[in-house]
């Protein structure tokens, strides 16, 4: 996103995939202007602050560009890029802590077969544990207003718990370790985004 709250598609910037854009209240897009922010690199910007300082907010949202998130560069570039980023944002304060988790999940297939997309949820406290609970979008809306202690809205509201599925209730160990899932239609949506 060049821009904070970035209203129209620029460059490798789809506003598509911003979902604070499309709310046009004057309270929405004060705080739209505030904190849905450019990310900047790796090495230095609004996350790289965020993720040192160990102030990233309760609930986020990193949205990489059209390359980044593999629509219209190659999976490799998409791969290194999250590779690049991972040793940042698991180097930070909150999640070493364990006060952070870290959930890696795409908008659709390669269209080889039903809708299902890979989730990968990382934090400190997972000990490689595959979850075979069926999951959607909705349940990663839902676990965003249980964090939010907001009500979850429409269809989030019925949908099975992200939380619950990957065991977002145990104490924080030393080890980070992962948790995948592989879940139909799922994408993300929050209260700060980069």
């Amino acid at each position: 996103m060049p821009v904070p709250c970035g209203l129209q598609s620029a460059g490798r910037y789809a506003v598509k995939h911003n979902a604070w854009a499309d709310f046009a209240d004057p309270p929405t897009r004060a705080n739209c202007q505030r904190f849905d922010v450019p990310a900047g690199t790796t090495s230095t910007g609004a996350l790289r602050t965020d993720v040192d300082a160990g102030s990233l907010p309760g609930v986020g949202k990193f949205i990489p560009d059209l390359c980044h998130d593999a629509h219209d560069c190659s999976l490799g570039t998409a791969d290194d890029w999250l590779r690049q980023w991972m040793p940042v944002l698991m180097g930070g304060p909150d999640y070493r802590s364990g006060q952070l988790a870290i959930v890696v999940t795409f908008d659709e297939d390669d269209n080889s077969g039903p809708n299902t997309v890979l989730t990968t949820v990382i934090a400190p406290q997972f000990n490689h544990v595959v979850s075979t609970e069926t999951l959607t979008h909705y349940s990663l809306s839902r676990y965003f207003a249980e964090l939010s202690k907001t009500p979850a809205l429409r269809e989030a509201a019925s949908a099975p718990s992200l939380r619950a599925a990957f065991g977002f209730w145990g104490t924080a160990s030393s080890q980070p370790t992962c948790r995948h899932r592989t879940a139909a239609r799922f994408r993300m949506s929050s209260c700060r985004q980069w």
